[in-house]
């Protein structure tokens, strides 16, 4: 095989060997979203320009068809691989692109057999060389199918365009890498336009197309190390929110669905689709959503036994107008009915101390109280009403008709006896706690009274809890015992007094007889 190589060939290699790279380069980019489609596409297009580029300088009519069918295993690669790369970078759900990913292949793979068969002339009615020197080229003569070939590819590169177009438009944040893909995908698509519709060649009757794509090498030499197009981005933004496990719904300023990830699929259902308006959803999740602004309002999902907090963020245009709403759920039902279980614990707790015969109360770690029973309100004549919450030693003052530490401040201040001892004539501590008795002038009553703290989980104190019980009535049957005690031991003296006082007669009597 003899060969005639030429600038144009030389250039054709070089692009080739660019686009390579770019290809090599590309595969191994981890994370980008399309990156393995582009970096295939990258491949297809350095296919193509190495084939012309032999094609160019191969000097046999047999060896210049030959090459010009293996540049169409990258030919006809080119319009799917952009098609398909364009579907993933503007976000296209991956379920759609599988769907039409067949499809795509159809025409391009029928275009190859077809190539290497030639069957009936299809895509060539006839090759002949432009003139007797076989150096200036050969001239295709192009059959039915070619032209649907052509076709089919320009819909799928034009709609791919429309796409981009359509993205730069709505996404600031990438506009820039979707600009660096029209420039890359504009040049060749005109110059094989050009070349297909006009039939205007290079030298030695090459066409425009190669050349164009070493354009869309450079440019995406430019993308990659300035602009870093590929590079995970954006590619890891949309992973993150597609796997984010909490539910986000996109919407514009007219409430209409734009986008949203699989959690919120998930918790929402059938019924959340692509462009309908939030209306359109199932209680509770249509738009009184909006409604929800103070802390404490939440979202009762009664058909799944949910409760679900909702932030509403603002898309902002640059602060210049309101784009739409991003609606973040957040699932608080497990804190929900931990503090359901709480209220429930409390409720239980409060009614057993209410249940207590004796006055309870119980102080939280500031000094607050938060339990009032039955019993010391009739202790102390005074509500639960007006006692709970009540902090600053103010519930001594029914006891003792002035602020003064009790029992149960003590113990959570884990005070010592000798301070114990300023307040408490008659004191034991037993464990963590103390018992005393003391007799409050104030209400001419004497009480016991006990009083332990109270632990979290952790061991840390975080209340008191003070039972007083009046045992005037018991004190009164001491004293009164007491007192008859008392009488029985004077009684007893005198009469033991007596006894020995005749005693001592009778032996006084005795000595005088004798």
């Amino acid at each position: 095989m003899y060969l005639y190589f030429t600038v144009i060939s030389g250039f054709l290699f070089s692009m080739a060997l660019l686009l390579l790279l770019l290809f090599l380069f590309l595969w191994t980019q981890k994370g980008a979203r399309g990156g393995k489609t582009f970096a295939l596409l990258m491949l297809a297009s350095s296919i193509w320009s190495f084939s012309v580029g032999v094609e160019s300088t191969v000097l046999s009519l047999e060896d210049k068809v030959l090459w010009s069918k293996i540049s169409y295993l990258g030919i006809i690669c080119v319009a799917p691989l952009w098609l398909l790369f364009v579907l993933k970078f503007t976000h296209i759900k991956q379920s759609f692109i599988s769907r039409i990913n067949s499809f795509l292949w159809f025409i391009p793979i029928i275009q190859l057999i077809l190539v290497f068969t030639d069957f009936k002339d299809l895509i060539w009615t006839t090759v002949e060389p432009v003139s007797d020197n076989i150096r200036d080229g050969v001239f295709y003569n192009h059959g039915l199918f070619f032209f649907i070939f052509t076709i089919y590819s320009y819909i799928g590169l034009l709609f791919g365009l429309f796409l981009l177009v359509r993205f730069i438009i709505r996404s600031k944040e990438y506009r820039k890498h979707s600009i660096i893909f029209v420039l890359a995908l504009i040049f060749p698509f005109l110059a094989n336009v050009i070349y297909n519709f006009l039939g205007i060649t290079l030298y030695n009757s090459v066409e425009l197309t190669p050349f164009a794509l070493s354009i869309t090498g450079i440019v995406m030499v430019w993308g990659i190390f300035r602009v870093r197009v590929l590079l995970l981005i954006p590619s890891a933004k949309d992973y993150i929110f597609t796997k984010m496990k909490n539910p986000v719904i996109i919407l514009n300023s007219k409430k209409d669905i734009l986008s949203f990830n699989d959690s919120a699929k998930k918790l929402i259902g059938s019924s959340l689709k692509i462009a309908s308006n939030i209306d359109s959803l199932e209680k509770p999740f249509s738009s009184n959503l909006f409604n929800i602004k103070d802390e404490g309002d939440y979202i009762r999902d009664d058909k799944n036994d949910r409760w679900l907090d909702l932030q509403i963020l603002n898309i902002d245009n640059e602060g210049e107008s309101n784009d739409g709403f991003a609606l973040i759920f957040y699932d608080i039902s497990k804190i929900k009915k931990q503090e359901q279980s709480l209220k429930d614990s409390e409720h239980f707790l409060s009614s057993v101390i209410e249940f207590l015969p004796d006055a309870t109360l119980v102080l939280n770690e500031k000094h607050e109280v938060i339990v009032w029973n039955k019993a010391i309100e009739e202790l102390t004549n005074v509500s639960a009403e007006d006692m709970l919450g009540k902090s600053g030693q103010e519930y001594a003052i029914p006891f003792y008709h002035e602020k003064r530490p009790i029992l149960a401040d003590l113990v959570l201040d884990s005070s010592s006896d000798k301070l114990i001892e300023k307040y408490y004539d008659v004191f034991q501590k037993i464990d963590d706690g103390y018992v005393a008795e003391v007799y409050l002038e104030f209400m001419q009553k004497h009480v016991w009274a006990i009083a332990k703290p109270l632990y979290n989980k952790e061991g840390k104190i975080i209340g008191s809890i003070e039972a007083i019980r009046d045992i005037t009535k018991r004190k009164d049957i001491e004293k009164t015992l007491k007192k008859k005690v008392d009488e029985l031991t004077r009684t007893n003296k005198l009469m033991l007094d007596r006894e020995l006082k005749m005693i001592e007669l009778k032996n006084e009597l005795k000595k005088n007889l004798s």
